[in-house]
């Protein structure tokens, strides 16, 4: 009934649309049009554009707010009352809680006042903060989870569990289906309970770019995969990112394309862009010799790259850190393994083989006709080495350790007084020297540190707590050649500052 319409306002709108559907209603268009709409197809919220368009989604606001006036296009289905504007989506709640089908309880966790579980915070302007409110707010800012601190603190964070869980009688009252303001922590037991806002972090990364043209004869990308009823946004996504490809797009239902470039055959319009995907029937994948075009996320990573050469190998290999990425083996892949890691070159062999070091060519250049002409087994456009023979590049990094990041030794640290001012931050899987050299120094710190094999470090003096030189030799769980401290142990570097 109308009487579960609210308004919320007048929001800008750009070519990569806030609202994820748009339908033309043309001379049927008004609220209640396009309220029943969204609602039957399930949308928390709708909107109304340019007197003729409906817009369904289950965020928004990821544009600026705009006054009101900027909403006053008359609507086609009902010219006595306004239906947005050129860009603008005027907008409302359409009365479906369906936030609710979107969280999910992850459990009660440990927190640190000045260090975090969850570490973006956000302080609502009135007493409505809540799961709702917070879960909005961070949904529509991408992150993947969220906490209510107290009833005007929300936190946002793509990670989570810091401290370790703790039982759920630790985080106050359940306000899940109240929607009460009641607190979701024990403030005396410094608790949070934590909840997935139902986004995933790889649609952070995708830019929707528009509707193209392509040519049967001609394709506008080069690479090619039929999905069939595979066929998802994030598949094909999935699919050329892990390829290395700037551009992904999707074609007539089923079809993924890959590329480094698009829009030779010109621009079409987003109506012929409207074929639902076989994999997911509530997003669009093109149409018919039309291809819906997306950033994978990835930008230039080869600008800095430089072929060096075909180079022979031997039982004791040339680049000393080797990795068999199997099926997944592309240039992409392997100069993101060796670069995250500090590398300056990486090298491919044998097809699916990925080796990083910072020198080459002992065992000599490899000649023949044939030499590293094995295709990549996940990229079949490019070459990927050969039998017993690196195919090398430059990662495009300098030596950033050379000079700057000296080792101070390894120091003791304890959970209830830091050594370093900032806190320990997580790195996880990408937890290497060179990532965390890369942190502190962006910030200004003069040392950084690497603790329990996943966990960075930043700060101006260390060692407070006495040294412990034998007991940091945890490999680095982003590059295991490299040691990155122990259990409560600092290994300690300078950034260089």
């Amino acid at each position: 009934t109308p009487a579960l319409i609210t308004s919320l306002g007048c929001f800008e709108d750009r070519a990569d649309r806030d609202m994820v559907q748009m339908f033309h209603a043309k001379e049927n268009c008004h609220k209640y049009f396009c309220w029943n709409y969204c609602r039957s197809k399930g949308y928390m919220y709708f909107g109304l554009q340019s007197g003729s368009w409906c817009t369904c989604g289950n965020v928004f606001s990821r544009f600026k707010r705009k006054n009101i006036s900027e909403c006053s296009t008359p609507c086609k289905g009902d010219p006595t009352t306004n239906c947005g504007g050129t860009m603008r989506n005027q907008l409302f709640m359409s009365g479906i809680n369906q936030w609710e089908k979107q969280v999910t309880s992850l459990g009660c966790f440990e927190v640190s006042p000045n260090n975090r579980s969850i570490p973006v915070v956000h302080r609502a302007n009135s007493f409505d903060a809540g799961r709702r409110y917070c879960w909005h707010y961070c949904r529509s800012r991408s992150y993947k989870y969220f906490a209510v601190r107290d009833e005007l603190t929300c936190l946002c964070a793509n990670w989570y569990d810091r401290f370790g869980l703790v039982e759920k009688s630790g985080c106050g009252d359940d306000c899940m289906k109240t929607n009460r303001r009641t607190s979701s922590v024990d403030t005396t037991r410094d608790t949070i309970e934590a909840f997935h806002t139902g986004i995933e972090v790889w649609e952070t990364a995708v830019t929707r770019l528009g509707c193209f043209l392509d040519v049967e004869n001609s394709r506008d990308f080069p690479v090619h995969l039929d999905a069939g009823n595979k066929l998802t946004k994030k598949f094909c996504w999935s699919y050329c990112q892990a390829r290395g490809h700037k551009y992904f797009a999707l074609q007539n239902r089923r079809h993924c394309y890959c590329g480094g470039a698009y829009g030779r055959h010109g621009g079409a319009d987003d109506s012929e862009c409207s074929e639902r995907c076989r994999g997911d029937t509530s997003t669009t994948c093109g149409g018919e010799l039309r291809n819906e075009v997306f950033s994978t996320g990835i930008g230039d990573w080869d600008r800095n790259t430089t072929r060096q050469g075909c180079f022979n190998d031997a039982a004791h290999p040339d680049l000393p850190m080797e990795h068999n990425l199997g099926s997944l083996a592309n240039r992409y892949s392997c100069w993101k393994l060796c670069s995250t890691r500090g590398y300056k070159y990486f090298g491919l062999q044998n097809r699916q083989k990925c080796y990083c070091g910072n020198s080459f060519g002992r065992y000599g250049v490899a000649l023949g006709s044939g030499a590293c002409q094995e295709r990549c087994s996940g990229d079949a456009s490019a070459t990927c080495g050969g039998d017993k023979q690196n195919e090398v590049f430059s990662t495009g990094l300098e030596d950033w350790d050379n000079g700057t990041a000296s080792a101070m030794g390894c120091f003791i640290d304890k959970p209830d007084d830091p050594d370093f001012a900032s806190g320990l931050h997580h790195l996880g899987e990408a937890a290497t020297r060179l990532a965390c050299w890369r942190r502190c120094r962006s910030l200004g710190w003069r040392y950084f540190a690497m603790q329990a094999s996943q966990w960075c470090a930043c700060g101006n003096s260390f060692g407070r707590h006495g040294r412990a030189d034998r007991d940091c030799r945890l490999p680095c769980l982003g590059d295991p050649i490299s040691t990155c401290g122990g259990h409560q142990r600092n290994e300690v570097f300078s950034t260089g500052l």
